[in-house]
């Protein structure tokens, strides 16, 4: 599970991205993902909709879809420890390569890598 350092991070990182161009067809991944992520935690409607306003959710529920969801798009390991690559991937895609934007990214993911996971549910 996703420590709440972990969870404040992908906010970060997320808001970070939010004004990089995010596809159709990238939104429609996610959303595949995200579903199918609900289904396996029981997540309520109302935590999915929280992630989609880049909202945090307070329910355990909620935090085990966004780790199923970061554990299916690689960016994040089965022990809940972020992935430099698939982050990086994920930033590259976001980002559309552009080099100012990818240094922020990785200085960000860097920063996060090292985060100790631990139990917050």
């Amino acid at each position: 599970m996703n420590t709440f350092n972990t969870l404040l991070a992908l906010v970060g990182f997320v808001a970070f991205v939010q004004s990089a161009s995010i596809t159709k067809e990238m939104q429609e991944k996610f959303m595949v993902v995200a579903k199918e992520c609900q289904g396996q935690t029981g997540a309520s409607d109302g935590d999915l909709a929280n992630l989609i306003k880049h909202n945090p959710t307070g329910t355990k529920e909620g935090k085990c879809m966004l780790s199923c969801i970061m554990t299916k798009v690689d960016t994040q390991d089965s022990n809940g420890k972020l992935k430099k690559e698939g982050s990086m991937h994920i930033a590259m895609a976001m980002t559309k390569n552009d080099p100012a934007e990818m240094k922020i990214a990785e200085e960000i993911i860097d920063a996060c890598v090292g985060i100790a996971v631990s139990d917050d549910a």
